[in-house]
């Protein structure tokens, strides 16, 4: 997998600023950059325009329980199959606007759950739990608990996180190693959001297999 730094570009496409969140050029150890996303809780890769990977390493398609980091969750797994060469220099600019998707989501608390999902997903893979500190669980529990009250099921994630941190038990989904909440999930696809095709036509742009 390949990506660049990224201008960041307002309406009238002046450069407000430039994303480059990995800050170190050349080849990163793909697992290695999953913890470091999980650690920071954030997207230190970039969105889909900023990304190449090949066709046939993304067969398995966008997970659609995933509607706001769809992108992210996608970067974890061809990781898990990869590294990742970066470039400090940007390669193509994002366009910041009231109405783009991410606003909307925002807005409207879409997507609010899905870091907590991601890393219950990704929590129980033992090089996971090797690379990230209990800083990463820290801050999604301290999130979780200044968001409020949120769905049933939510201190059974809590739970969860702390069981996979503490060590015991097996995974609940079993072999797979994932641990998809599904409280967290049916929350998520409650609210209601536009269709937008953005992410599925990145694929039109990938590298040949």
């Amino acid at each position: 997998m390949a990506a660049s730094a990224r201008r960041i570009i307002d309406e009238q496409s002046q450069v407000l600023e430039i994303w480059d969140r990995l800050a170190k050029p050349g080849l990163h150890r793909g697992k290695q950059i999953v913890a470091q996303c999980l650690e920071a809780n954030g997207n230190m890769i970039g969105e889909p325009s900023a990304v190449l990977f090949r066709r046939r390493n993304s067969a398995r398609g966008f997970d659609e329980k995933y509607r706001q980091i769809v992108d992210l969750e996608m970067w974890f797994h061809l990781l898990e199959q990869g590294d990742l060469v970066y470039t400090q220099e940007p390669l193509c600019s994002f366009r910041r606007h009231p109405l783009q998707l991410t606003a909307f989501n925002q807005a409207n608390q879409i997507g609010r759950n899905e870091a907590t999902m991601l890393l219950l997903d990704y929590c129980w893979r033992p090089w996971v739990r090797d690379r990230l500190s209990r800083q990463a669980l820290f801050v999604q529990l301290y999130r979780g608990r200044k968001r409020g009250p949120g769905p049933e099921g939510a201190q059974e994630v809590e739970k969860e996180l702390l069981r996979c941190w503490g060590g015991g038990g097996t995974p609940p989904s079993g072999s797979t190693g994932k641990s998809p909440n599904r409280s967290l999930t049916r929350a998520n696809r409650s609210r209601s959001m536009p269709r937008e095709d953005s992410c599925a036509d990145a694929i039109g742009g990938l590298a040949p297999s």
